[in-house]
């Protein structure tokens, strides 16, 4: 697999359009301008407004059914990129939520142990500085 620098070097601004799924803006490299990029297009393949992509990558009738980065111009890289950073974030962000969840009864529980191992401790030392005739297990 061919890395581009050029892609790792400035990354593209990629921004989620309201109310579509899948579907983002992202900025040109060479235009003050910004691309339509469809994620859920061509099979799951992605589908750019960009010339890159109408002419050379896009939908042409034999490259349709291919799926492969080849077929994929800068645009549906990056949005495919935010996408997956994005994602990983939310996973993230539901792992810790679960750990701490977890730490949280965890730290219960070990209060509860620690009380009543602390109460334990007491009752045992309260029996034993009993005088030997208040104790009830004390022979005759």
């Amino acid at each position: 697999m061919e890395i581009n620098l050029q892609e790792a070097k400035s990354p593209l601004e990629v921004t989620p359009i309201a109310g579509e799924k899948m579907v983002y803006y992202v900025e040109s490299q060479t235009r003050p301008q910004s691309h339509r990029v469809d994620l859920i297009a061509m099979d799951g393949n992605g589908q750019c407004d960009c010339e890159d992509f109408q002419f050379r990558k896009g939908p042409k009738k034999d490259r349709i059914h291919v799926q492969g980065v080849n077929f994929r111009c800068i645009h549906i890289k990056a949005a495919r990129r935010a996408l997956a950073a994005f994602t990983c974030q939310e996973i993230m962000n539901d792992i810790d939520f679960f750990v701490d969840g977890m730490l949280r009864d965890e730290l219960k529980q070990q209060r509860r142990h620690e009380q009543t191992q602390a109460r334990q401790t007491k009752e045992y030392f309260l029996k034993q500085t009993r005088p030997a005739k208040e104790r009830p297990w004390h022979g005759k």
